[in-house]
Order: structure tokens, then C-alpha cells, then sequence
């Protein structure tokens, strides 16, 4: 029997000043404006938990193992968010003030308030958890068969207190779902099936709107309803310990019931996006692996690995332009397949690798206005880890990473990556331990990055720090324990 107790807590307070400046062009309809904002907030979150396990099993031929599991979880966070527009107070107007200068008075501070833009959120959830794992081993037709049963009941209450503009109001949520595990296999095969549920945010469930950002707006949804996942896992393998062969196959099929899409509707004139949840069906995916490793030499110093990869999804979403009466169903269809080819070569404490990868997108859709995309994104390079006089180390890897196909000529890119490091162990007696790491040592990684999601769009994501070096400095603390008389 195991008893287990763990928990954690955090408290923040900060402090932002911002200043907007949007300005439309001459043939759009949208007005410009200058927003000149203060943001305080403070946030408070704390987890505890507490569960008991029990594990059961004999020692028959054909063994039966039971784990019994029962846990109790509180969770609470609070969050205070204020928006001060100080561009609205008279004397403030434009931005005569510089970034970071706030009004002499608190007075004068309340009444440029933007009620609408802040909250104040306490939620809380209480969760219990009954698991139920049985693992009955037995023989069938001469094989070692095992089947594995887990159904997982979570009775779970969940609260919110929510204050935001005019909206004041407290709403609760109680949840009982059985989300079952099933397993059946051999020791080379297996064939599993498992069913889970996620419930909507209940703050995505109130009837606010969100227009901090002047380009994106965003509205609750009272109605969503709760999210569905179905998932079918089969495996089989095959090793060969004499020549070092492991061969897998894997496939996989999930599909989702009511999942959440943020149906977007655009109007091209002011450039504002309006975003609000919604319950779609549609979304699938399917797939299928394949890996296998093989030693190439009767001393098993040269090692071949091969991974390679086809998956399908269907992922659905909405969109649509302003004008439009409704949102627009979205459905695109992405084959993806890759392969990942490795040739390594390890001897004493030195090893040097060669690989290469290859990614091939294709994404389709019925949509009249969507581009058909063939997209590639392949690497290749050499690895090598060595070790050097006086205890040190040295480790390496050259990379090449090329894209090509993009619609967006920024995106066929090639950047030459290189990384390395350098350890030392000799002091101490090993136990003090310091690092030198130096990553893309040749400067060529971007500080911008583009990739396209499911849907085929295009989205970007920025890199503070993509070129660095760091010194790691460890201690490394045994302490053995007393040996019993």
C-alpha cells in the first residue's frame, strides 16, 4: 500500500504599461485610435493532493495483479486583472504622457477604469478518482496472454466567482464520468481502447466579451458542451537478441465528439477578428508506424534505425468573413508522412552519427478559397561525442534544416545549425560537475519562426533567445544510506 501526499503554491503581482497605436488605411472603414493603458493584476494558485494506492498480485502460474487507487484533489486559483485606459482622462488625452507615467491621484486613476476589460476570478474544483486496474495473465493456444480492464470514475465540482464589467455571478458544475481502459495482448502484441472526457472552461462558458485587444474579440458560449475522445491503439513487435533486431508496428485511430473550435468571422474593412467557442463533430485522425534497428556488424558497433510515419487527420473548424450570415464550416485534410534514418557508430566511449529526416505535408480542402499545400521540411547532419584528456568530454551536432514548397518564399529557408559541448567531471571526485553549452554557434536560426496548424494557416512565433551560450554548474550529492547490523 502506498500513501502519497503532494502540493504546490504561487503568488504573483505585476505590473504593465502599454501603449496601442492603430491606424487604418485610407479605403478601410475602421476608425484609428491610441490607447494609452495601466495594468495591474495579482494571481494566486494552490494544488493539494492525497491518494492511497493498494497493489495486489499473486504468484500462480497464470498471476492476477490488482492496483486499487483512490485520490483527492483541490485545486484554486485567483486572479485579479485591472485596465486603466489613461487616454480617456481629460487631462491624459493623446500621448503627451510618456510610457509608465500614471496620474497623481487614485481618484483620477478610477475614472479612466475600463470595467468592460477587468475581472476578478476565484475557481476552485474538487476532484475525486477511483481507479481500478486488473491484469489477468493466462494461456491461450500456447501463448502467454494477458488482458488489463480499467475503468476510471471522476466525480468532480468545479466553482467559479466571476466579476467582469456588468457580469457578477457565481456558477457551479458537478461531473460524474466513467472513462474506461481495455488492453488485450500478447507478450509481442497488443490492442487497447480508451474513452475521455474534458469539460469546457467555465470561463469560456459565460456570456462576456473580451475586446482588450481592439483587433480580437472574444465571446463566451453558455452552451458548450463537454468533449469526447475516442482512442484504438494496436502494436506488434518482433526482437532478435542474437543480432540485435527490434522491428515495431503501430497504429492508431482517434476520434473526437463535440470538440471546441474558435469559430473566427473577419471583416476585411477594420481588420478585427471576433472569436467564440463552439461544439463541432468531425475531427478524426489515423496513422501508422513503423521502426526498426538493426546491428550491421557481428561486434554490434554499427547500429541502422529507420522510423517511418503516415498519419491522416481530418480537422475541422469555422470561418468565415463579416458579411457572412453564419460561420462557415471549415474542413481541411492533412496526410503527413515522414521518415527518420539514422546510422550510428559506437566503439569504447566514442560514438559518430549520420541521419537525415524528412517531412511531407499535403493539406486539401473543399473550400473554394484554399490553396492545395505540398509542403517539405528535411534536416541532415552529423553528430559525434568523444571523451578527452582530464576528465573532460565533448559533444557535437551539425544540422542542416531546409524547407521548401512554402507559398511564402520566407519559409524556404536553409539554416545551418550548429551546436556543441564541453563537461568536466574531475573534481571532487566527480561530483563537481561543469558544462559549457553553446547553441547555434554559427548564428543563423531566425528570431522569427513560421509554421502553418491543421488548418493550413499560416501562424508565427518569436524566439527571444535563439543564438547562446550557458555554464552549467552541478553538485551532485550522494548520501548512502546506514547499512542495517
Amino acid at each position: 500500500m502506498d500513501i502519497n501526499l503532494s502540493g504546490s503554491f504561487d503568488k504573483a503581482n505585476g505590473e504593465n504599461y502599454s501603449h496601442i497605436d492603430l491606424r487604418h488605411g485610407k479605403n478601410t472603414a475602421g476608425s484609428d485610435m491610441f490607447q494609452n493603458r495601466y495594468n495591474p493584476s495579482s494571481s494566486l494558485n494552490y494544488k493539494y493532493e492525497a491518494s492511497a494506492m493498494y497493489n495486489y498480485s499473486n504468484a500462480k502460474q497464470n498471476p492476477l495483479r490488482v492496483i486499487a487507487l483512490y485520490s483527492y484533489s483541490k485545486h484554486y486559483s485567483s486572479g485579479n486583472y485591472k485596465q486603466y485606459r489613461l487616454d480617456r482622462f481629460s487631462e491624459w488625452s493623446g500621448d503627451t504622457y510618456p510610457l509608465g507615467a500614471l496620474p497623481s491621484t487614485t481618484d483620477s486613476l478610477q475614472q479612466c477604469l475600463d470595467y468592460q476589460n477587468s475581472y476578478r476570478s476565484i475557481a476552485t474544483s474538487d476532484i475525486h478518482k477511483v481507479d481500478i486496474k486488473v491484469i489477468k495473465h493466462f494461456t491461450l493456444l500456447g501463448k502467454q496472454m494477458n488482458i488489463c480492464l480499467q475503468p476510471v470514475l471522476r466525480v468532480q465540482t468545479d466553482k467559479l466567482d466571476y466579476t467582469r464589467g456588468e457580469v457578477d455571478t457565481t456558477t457551479m458544475r458537478s461531473t460524474i464520468v466513467l472513462e474506461p481502459y481495455v488492453r488485450l495482448g500478447f507478450d509481442d502484441f497488443g490492442l487497447s481502447y480508451h474513452m475521455s472526457y474534458s469539460e469546457p472552461s467555465l470561463v469560456r462558458m459565460l456570456d462576456i466579451v473580451d475586446d482588450n485587444n481592439p483587433l480580437v474579440v472574444r465571446y463566451g458560449n453558455p452552451n458548450l458542451k463537454r468533449t469526447l475522445r475516442h482512442s484504438v491503439n494496436l502494436d506488434r513487435s518482433w526482437w532478435k537478441r542474437e543480432i540485435s533486431r527490434d522491428i515495431r508496428l503501430i497504429a492508431r485511430y482517434n476520434f473526437i465528439e463535440n470538440a471546441v473550435a474558435e469559430a473566427m468571422v473577419y471583416d476585411p474593412q477594420t481588420g478585427i477578428r471576433t472569436y467564440r467557442p463552439e461544439n463541432i463533430d468531425g475531427n478524426w485522425d489515423a496513422g501508422a508506424a513503423f521502426h526498426f534497428t538493426q546491428a550491421l556488424d557481428k561486434e554490434q558497433r554499427f547500429f541502422l534505425t529507420t522510423k517511418t510515419d503516415a498519419s491522416f487527420a481530418n480537422s475541422v473548424d469555422y470561418l468565415s468573413l463579416a458579411d457572412a450570415v453564419e460561420s462557415t464550416r471549415s474542413e481541411v485534410r492533412n496526410l503527413v508522412l515522414t521518415e527518420n534514418l539514422a546510422l550510428n557508430y559506437k566503439w569504447k566511449s566514442y560514438s559518430i552519427g549520420l541521419r537525415a529526416d524528412v517531412r511531407y505535408t499535403n493539406a486539401t480542402s473543399p473550400r473554394t478559397d484554399f490553396t492545395t499545400i505540398n509542403v517539405a521540411d528535411f534536416n541532415y547532419g552529423v553528430n559525434a561525442q568523444l571523451n578527452l584528456p582530464w576528465n573532460f568530454s565533448f559533444s557535437t551536432d551539425l544540422t542542416m534544416y531546409s524547407r521548401r514548397g512554402y507559398e511564402d518564399r520566407t519559409m524556404n529557408s536553409n539554416d545551418l545549425v550548429w551546436n556543441a559541448r564541453l563537461t568536466n567531471a574531475s573534481l571532487l571526485h566527480g561530483n563537481l560537475i561543469f558544462t559549457l553549452d553553446g547553441f547555434d554557434i554559427l548564428g543563423q536560426l531566425s528570431t522569427v519562426r513560421r509554421t502553418l496548424n491543421a488548418q493550413g494557416r499560416t501562424e508565427t512565433w518569436y524566439n527571444t533567445v535563439p543564438r547562446y551560450a550557458m555554464l552549467h554548474i552541478v553538485y551532485r550529492l550522494n548520501i548512502e544510506p546506514k547499512k542495517r547490523k
